[in-house]
């Protein structure tokens, strides 16, 4: 009989192809306790929580509620912060809204060409899972690392680092989401997490506990991951893009193109990058494309949130990858 382990960080689940699927996101804050499931009725009543999901679903949007980190972030203030982020490549957005009760949300349409009183945000948004009613190390190790950020990059923007719902992957706790672009990450570490932020800041993805871009199926983001490694991270977010991929019939096997092409040298925030300054250096120079091979591998036994009997798992794992050369 299998021995139910206390805490999910007992397995080595490989990070790449773990991503939160979406492309838009809908980010409320909410400065009060979080139910398991943040619309299950535990925390906006079951008629308003069962409206959110009906306007969630209707966007295609995933919904997170977000506070800011430490005590204050629990703490009721006027007005109630709503971030929008849009993430496919090149058409990313992050818009602000400011509402006084959380249900006035419903009456937004956000696939209007302009919504009335939102204010473009001219950052990304850092969300840490800090989510223990979901999983206790969410609450353990994510609020640290929430406040380490919130912390160190306060001079920067204090709407920069936010504590968040539930990001998928608690078990790879503490977790970590970048928007508008979806970026993944997860046993992010202090010092790992502050040096990605730095890089996101500066144009860059960096590769260390990165998971995928969630915009991606799984299988596209672990080729995408592959891609990124193989270019030692000085790519942005819209210079490694998926261009193919395609599963085999019975679900095993997935080739996958991945396409490095730098764009015009620009920081996260728009800036234009100085000579030399990382992502976009190399703007101008000819794209690379990759053939990334993958299978569908078992991984032993992996344990999807702490308390949970262990279930075997399964990763799509890279077996080849090879540069397309351009005829001459």
């Amino acid at each position: 009989m299998t021995q139910t382990r206390a805490c999910s960080e007992a397995t080595n689940e490989p990070l790449p192809g773990t991503a939160k699927a979406g492309s838009v996101f809908i980010a409320m804050e909410h400065h009060y306790g979080w139910s398991h499931d943040v619309l299950d009725g535990g925390v906006f009543g079951e008629e308003l929580s069962a409206q959110f999901k009906e306007y969630s679903a209707r966007y295609g949007a995933k919904f997170q509620l977000i506070r800011q980190p430490g005590r204050f972030g629990q703490m009721g203030c006027d007005g109630i912060s709503v971030f929008i982020s849009r993430g496919l490549p090149g058409q990313e957005s992050l818009v602000r809204l400011k509402l006084q009760r959380p249900e006035e949300l419903l009456d937004i349409d956000l696939d209007a060409d302009t919504i009335p009183g939102a204010e473009p945000v001219n950052h990304p948004l850092v969300l840490v899972c800090t989510h223990g009613k979901r999983d206790v190390c969410c609450a353990v190790k994510g609020r640290p690392l929430a406040s380490t950020l919130w912390v160190n990059f306060r001079d920067f923007d204090g709407d920069l680092v936010w504590e968040s719902s539930h990001l998928k992957g608690h078990r790879f706790a503490p977790v970590m989401l970048v928007l508008p672009w979806n970026l993944n990450y997860g046993r992010t570490h202090a010092i790992g997490a502050i040096h990605a932020v730095n890089e996101i800041l500066a144009g860059r993805v960096a590769t260390e506990a990165y998971r995928g871009r969630g915009i991606y199926k799984a299988w596209a983001q672990s080729a995408e991951v592959a891609v990124r490694e193989l270019i030692d991270g000085l790519a942005g977010p819209d210079d490694v893009l998926v261009l193919e991929d395609k599963v085999a019939d019975d679900g095993k096997t997935a080739r996958v193109v991945v396409e490095y092409a730098p764009a015009a040298g620009v920081t996260a925030d728009g800036a234009e990058l100085a000579a030399g300054a990382g992502a976009g250096a190399a703007a101008g120079a000819a794209a690379r494309k990759w053939n990334v091979q993958l299978a569908l591998e078992p991984i032993g036994e992996v344990i999807s949130s702490c308390g949970d009997a262990p279930k075997e798992g399964f990763s799509w794992i890279v077996q080849d990858i090879a540069e397309v050369t351009s005829p001459n």
